[in-house]
């Protein structure tokens, strides 16, 4: 029925896109050679394409814009970039012996890794409590700093950075 709302073109547009756009962006790429990082940036800079393209974000747009756009998914549809997304990962994960909880888990303690190197904090031991316990701990120095965490995670990230080593 919810597919239907719209006579299914929520739906039919996000194949579309798939087929159009992202399985052009990932052809002839090697899933065991990818990270998440690169598959989400190169999902991410192709919504700011299109979004360019489309008119719809000057090509010289600030930062700031750029990842507001990118946020929103408007140009290849939350489904779509979900659904591609999930679907490397999980290519990613198998390729690499673990299941995709296990492949996230990893990516998420990297990330605090370097945001605890960023922020001065070491990390008590190995365990979800010491790093939770490092994530408080940052967040107290940001708020220091006047920095919001979501802000130094996205640096720390490079997801938004056109830039970013992890566009592969």
């Amino acid at each position: 029925r919810r597919a239907l709302r719209y006579q299914g073109k929520g739906c039919l547009t996000a194949v579309e896109n798939v087929q159009e756009y992202i399985s052009r962006a990932f052809e002839g790429r090697d899933p065991s050679r990818m990270t998440l990082r690169e598959i989400d940036g190169t999902l991410l800079a192709l919504e700011r394409t299109l979004a360019v393209r489309r008119g719809k974000l000057p090509a010289d747009a600030d930062h700031d814009r750029c990842v507001a756009v990118m946020q929103r998914k408007q140009n290849l549809g939350m489904n779509a970039v979900l659904s591609v997304s999930l679907s490397l990962a999980r290519a990613v994960a198998s390729v690499s012996g673990m299941e995709l909880y296990e492949l996230l888990r990893e990516e998420m303690l990297g990330l605090m890794d370097r945001l605890a190197a960023d922020c001065g904090i070491e990390i008590a031991g190995s365990g979800l409590p010491d790093y939770v316990g490092a994530l408080r701990l940052c967040a107290a120095v940001l708020d220091e700093r006047g920095t919001p965490l979501y802000q130094a995670l996205r640096r720390i990230s490079g997801i938004y950075d056109p830039e970013s080593p992890s566009r592969g």
